[in-house]
């Protein structure tokens, strides 16, 4: 089934991982693709790939961290394709694990900078256009972190709960302009991608800490039991953007945990996340 035939579709974080897998399959359902990410020669690869599955599709280099580049990129696709039917604003980075307080200034600005803000400026230059044409799609890639923390991850959490947030009160905004344009975000449980060694693209000028070869493989090994293949999790979130579901989880037992994180906001207490992370240290 082609649920997505002729849809112009846009993919921030389409080189490697959940966002390419995302790209293939709206190729494979029809949609004509915008791909955009920092690693030129990953989303040219990508491009090759979507274009071989049969899609009309250009690959833009986009900085996230630069307004100017989204808005870049919003004007490329109108240029290319004259509309903007889906934005999926899935480009993200996670920081070392380590204890909150022994984060550096520079992870907050680049995890930050990344995740929250690179959805913001994606809501800045896309949104506008959604409005004007009367109808689009914005969908944002949170965590099932963005329901409930974990242990060793401050930043990456913060930075996706407030991905969260800023959805819900986008979507309350388009509300209350009696807008059509939906919102969608993207909840993934574990995902086996390169996101363990995300510092690969730290600019210089936020250089910090990066995590040891050793820190990199137990978090894939971390990822990979009981993880998603990007393919798989990609199957599940088009089928939630198809249904125009707001939170798109790729495992039930995230809804379960937010159910029991709500209880005890209820009762005034904090619960305890029921799985351990990866272990600190080098």
């Amino acid at each position: 089934m082609r649920r997505f035939e002729e849809q112009v579709v846009v993919v921030i974080g389409s080189a490697t991982g959940l966002g390419r897998a995302m790209a293939e399959e709206f190729a494979r359902q029809g949609a004509r693709l915008v791909l955009a990410d920092i690693d030129t020669n990953k989303v040219n690869q990508a491009l090759q790939s979507v274009e071989a599955l049969g899609a009309q599709a250009i690959a833009i280099k986009t900085d996230v961290m630069k307004r100017e580049d989204l808005v870049a990129l919003a004007e490329a696709t109108i240029e290319r394709f004259g509309r903007v039917d889906i934005v999926c604003s899935n480009a993200g980075v996670g920081e070392y694990s380590c204890s909150a307080w022994e984060k550096g200034d520079t992870d907050l600005d680049w995890v930050l900078g990344v995740n929250l803000y690179g959805t913001a400026y994606a809501v800045a230059a896309f949104i506008p256009i959604m409005l004007k044409q009367g109808q689009g799609h914005f969908v944002s890639t949170g965590s099932n972190t963005s329901l409930q923390p974990i242990p060793s991850m401050a930043v990456y959490a913060a930075s996706k709960r407030a991905v969260l947030g800023y959805c819900e009160a986008l979507q309350y905004d388009l509300w209350n302009a009696d807008s059509a344009v939906k919102v969608s975000v993207i909840c993934p449980n574990k995902v086996i991608t390169d996101m363990p060694d995300s510092a690969r693209n730290r600019p210089q000028n936020l250089a910090g800490r990066t995590p040891t070869a050793q820190e990199i493989e137990r978090k894939t090994a971390f990822l990979a039991a009981g993880g998603h293949t990007p393919d798989e999790a990609a199957k599940i979130v088009l089928d939630g953007i198809a249904e125009q579901r707001f939170y798109i989880l790729t495992n039930p037992v995230d809804a379960d945990q937010a159910q029991a994180w709500a209880a005890g906001v209820r009762d005034g207490h904090l619960v305890r996340p029921n799985y351990a992370p990866p272990k600190l240290g080098r």
